[in-house]
């Protein structure tokens, strides 16, 4: 959906996954002009035993700056603010490790170009059958130095963000600036 400083667009991951193990995946993005990307996820699985983790592919290994990771490459930044699930664990993993899931190891089958050199992985503090992942994704030149301010709360099944000046609520599949 096209709405001049912002658009949305929300699609059904579950598919992506084992039946056996995810009930349900929605992903929502509503980017807002020029630069910044609110991504809401909401996971549930079959069992809570299930740890659910965000990934985030990164150029560069990021710097933590005051809850924010900085990943700069280049000319640009690129600040990462993680809103939801409260409490989340954050685990980087670079080096050997970035190939390697649950101890198996999943190299590359052929050169895509550009390796990341960073894995981003966030996870909830505790087992649950349904979780939210939200992320405010900032894209700016490599000069800026503080992530913009953002926050959220929970409003029953609604997601409400204030990012990039602007105030975002997700719900019922649908996103309203």
């Amino acid at each position: 959906e096209e709405h001049g400083s912002w658009l949305h667009v929300s699609g059904d991951l579950a598919r992506a996954y084992s039946p056996r193990k995810m009930e349900k995946f929605l992903r929502q993005i509503v980017f807002i002009r020029p630069g910044t990307f609110v991504i809401l996820d909401r996971v549930r699985s079959k069992d809570p035993a299930f740890r659910k983790t965000w990934l985030l592919q990164a150029a560069k290994a990021p710097e933590a700056r005051d809850g924010v990771l900085v990943v700069t490459n280049g000319r640009g930044r690129l600040f990462v603010r993680t809103l939801l699930p409260a409490g989340a664990e954050t685990r980087l993993v670079s080096g050997d490790g970035l190939y390697r899931i649950d101890g198996r190891h999943y190299p590359p089958r052929r050169d895509t170009g550009p390796a990341p050199e960073c894995r981003i992985e966030v996870s909830p503090p505790s087992p649950a059958l349904e979780d939210l992942f939200l992320h405010v994704l900032t894209a700016t030149g490599a000069t800026v130095r503080e992530a913009p301010p953002a926050a959220a709360r929970i409003a029953g099944d609604a997601v409400e963000v204030e990012a990039a000046g602007k105030k975002v609520r997700f719900a019922g599949g649908r996103a309203e600036v």
